[in-house]
């Protein structure tokens, strides 16, 4: 910056786009040590931007910054805090909006606008604590936090489970007479099990994608072992020739102490996910198989709020699952395991009323977005245990609308109760409802037990200003994510004879047919590459359009790529819709949302988005295709593992800007990105980047995607494009 102060002049001078500022860029980028030297230089803080009339306190706001919104204010900025966008917004308007409490409350305070609206309106009637309980359910059914779209979410991981399972079978055994071999007991966990979203950006029922994770559980083959004080086979020990030492035995404090030969088995590994290719992050989570499950005191608790239907739900899974043992994350030694508990916790969730749902999701808004501001060390899963806490202590009576604050500052006076009762030195805070013994700690370098509690109680007292704002404003539906699997395991050559091939087989079908594409000279003749394409079912039409069109380009005829675009019924992918009926019963919302997956997956077009692994000496790479699509279709995601991402409707529309004149006029493809359910990949910002002729919708979609852009070295260079291009 200090070298670049020397060429600016002005100061403040203006993108064609946006109207933006390098003081604007700078508070957006939330660059600190940038927005001081530019000021200092004599940035002027109460410009507007061009498009949006945000000031920078307003950009500051938005992305959260305290220290950059103080200087403005006190420091030498001389911003003006009442100054309003084009939307009548000032900016503590603009960081409640999104979500940052603590900051909207300093600002509104400089503005004085909480003394101006008491002394305009001194008798401005208080709602009540129900009042505000009642309009928040409303708000948070408006954004999908309903049971039955918990329900579509929890048939949507069976489904994608069920998918993964049948396709890991076949892959661990291939070669194998495939009429004679077992089922993988691969199941899913982690927040996107969870049905109830994963931790809110906000409260307004979107997602982050960092904050959305798959863990798959994978037992380890042939080792079922029998848990001293556990077992009721008689031996207590494994059932594996020559390992006569291995087994585990209960402790009194509720874990496992582990004697065995396959602790680096048992080691877990996760990707991080991309938020190129909008994935969320995948772990592997190998576990043991015991013989049996332990004694579960909660279902024989006669003391316990749990409705009947609840329990026997439990006692259900109970009967159903294997039982499971998992290396202890925060245990010393690391042969210290514990039974794994996750599947009863998921269908407890899956059993969730509305109401109790709902605070559920607040819960992880509050302990997710408001106190890890505040203090450091909550475990991640405390929001899910403090409920379950409540769920077993409070009558099923009390779960009413009108009571959604009441039961939230229940269930944060339960933690403050928590963590006095367990100030003992050690880092135990909430048992395990299905295994009292074992409690959820408080993660390494945590703060001050005392500090915790009086942020919570911060928190708790201001519970109403804090949410008023999602009391009085429709919160914008977006409640299931968007989620591709990155296949992790070596691909199998299709069987070209199989001309219906079964969901969990398009994987292999397509990425041989881009492989096919890719590889001069190969085996595969044009008509034998047709007509595995025609092959493609309904559910993968616009991955089928798409090759089809890049089959024509390699065999150099156009004229035939475009007739294959012109006929092509481009829609939209809007997922599952969104069913208007009501019910509460659990039963028959379940039933309906099974049979609502099952269609989509079958009839509608939704496979077009895939990640492929190629081994290193593969080289994916589209020749035929013009230079600018050639370096991101397929996208690399990973040099070191080989992970390419493809979207194949988004290269479809590009192909049609590239071949077709005049279709680069139309917008609405390119203002859906901006929607508030849509969340674009890396390929969907290099086609705004490419082809869209408005600027600002360019400029704003590059906004909403600042960090992917920032991340992605051809985006920045395409970026730069575009800004010349408009």
């Amino acid at each position: 910056v200090p070298g670049r102060l020397r060429h600016w002049r002005p100061i403040d001078c203006r993108t064609a786009a946006s109207g933006a500022t390098p003081l604007h860029t700078a508070a957006l980028r939330r660059q600190l040590g940038a927005v001081r030297q530019l000021l200092h230089a004599g940035a002027d803080a109460n410009l507007r931007r061009g498009d949006t009339g945000e000031t920078v306190l307003h950009l500051a706001a938005r992305v959260g910054d305290v220290r950059i919104a103080r200087l403005l204010v006190g420091g030498t900025g001389g911003a003006d805090p009442t100054a309003r966008d084009f939307r009548g917004d000032a900016a503590w308007q603009a960081a409640q909006r999104r979500g940052h409490v603590t900051l909207a409350s300093e600002l509104r305070e400089v503005t004085g606008e909480i003394d101006a609206l008491a002394a305009t309106d001194p008798e401005r009637p208080l709602l009540s604590d129900s009042d505000l309980s009642v309009s928040l359910h409303r708000n948070l059914l408006a954004a999908g936090f309903h049971q039955l779209t918990a329900c579509l979410h929890a048939a949507t991981v069976d489904a994608t489970e069920a998918i993964c399972r049948a396709r890991l079978t076949r892959l661990c055994h291939r070669g194998d007479d495939e009429n004679n071999f077992e089922e993988l007991r691969m199941r899913f966990s982690g927040t996107f099990a969870d049905c109830w979203g994963a931790q809110l950006a906000c409260a307004n029922g979107e997602f982050e994608a960092d904050d959305v994770e798959v863990k798959l559980v994978l037992p380890v083959p042939g080792r079922v072992l029998h848990v001293r004080g556990v077992c009721r086979c008689g031996s207590g020990r494994a059932l594996l020739p020559g390992a006569t030492g291995e087994q585990l035995e209960l402790r009194e404090d509720g874990r496992l102490s582990y004697r065995g030969d396959c602790l680096d088995e048992l080691s877990p590994s996760k990707s991080v996910g991309s938020v190129q290719a909008k994935i969320p992050a995948i772990s592997h989570s190998p576990v043991l198989e015991c013989c049996r499950h332990p004694p579960v005191s909660l279902l024989q608790n006669s003391e316990t709020k749990l409705t009947d239907d609840v329990i026997s739900q439990l006692k259900e899974e109970l009967s159903s699952s294997r039982c499971y043992a998992e290396r202890c994350r925060d245990a010393t030694p690391s042969s210290l395991f514990q039974f794994c508990t996750q599947f009863l916790k998921q269908r407890l969730l899956r059993c969730l009323s509305t109401v109790q749902g709902q605070v559920f999701v607040l819960l992880k808004y509050i302990i997710g977005r408001l106190l890890t501001r505040l203090v450091d060390g909550l475990p991640d899963n405390l929001a899910k245990l403090l409920l379950f806490q409540m769920l077993h202590s409070t009558p099923s009576g009390e779960w009413r609308p009108e009571n959604v604050l009441k039961l939230t500052r229940q269930s944060l006076r339960t933690l403050q109760n928590r963590l006095l009762a367990s100030s003992d030195g050690t880092a135990a805070l909430i048992p395990d409802i299905f295994c009292p013994t074992v409690h959820v700690r408080l993660e390494p370098n945590h703060s001050d037990r005392q500090q915790i509690f009086d942020a919570i109680e911060a928190v708790r007292q201001d519970l109403t200003n804090q949410l008023e704002q999602y009391c009085s404003e429709p919160l914008r539906p977006a409640f299931m994510p968007d989620l591709q699997l990155c296949q992790e395991f070596d691909a199998q050559s299709p069987d070209s004879t199989n001309l219906v091939q079964e969901y969990h087989q398009l994987y292999d079908l397509v990425r041989q047919l881009l492989v096919n594409l890719a590889t001069p000279g190969n085996s595969c003749s044009l008509a034998q590459h047709l007509k595995l394409i025609n092959d493609l079912p309904a559910c993968a039409r616009t991955t089928a359009a798409s090759l089809r069109v890049l089959t024509h380009l390699r065999e150099g005829d156009r004229a035939a790529a475009v007739q294959a675009i012109r006929s092509h019924k481009f829609r939209s992918h809007s997922g599952i819709k969104y069913p208007q009926w009501r019910s509460d019963d659990l039963a028959s919302n379940q039933a309906r949302a099974n049979r609502l997956v099952e269609q989509y997956l079958v009839t509608s077009d939704c496979a077009w988005k895939f990640c492929f692994k190629f081994s290193q000496h593969q080289q994916i790479r589209l020749e035929f295709l013009p230079p600018s699509l050639q370096a991101n279709f397929p996208l690399e995601l990973d040099r070191s593992s080989g992970v390419f991402f493809m979207n194949f409707d988004c290269l479809l529309k590009c192909l049609q800007f590239e071949l077709i004149s005049g279709a680069g006029g139309d917008v609405s493809w390119f203002t859906e990105l901006l929607k508030p359910s849509e969340s674009p990949d890396a390929q969907q910002v290099l086609m705004a980047l490419l082809y869209c002729p408005a600027a600002n919708i360019v400029n704003r979609i590059v906004e909403e995607n600042q960090q992917m852009v920032l991340n992605s070295a051809a985006l920045r260079e395409e970026k730069a494009k575009a800004m010349k291009r408009l």
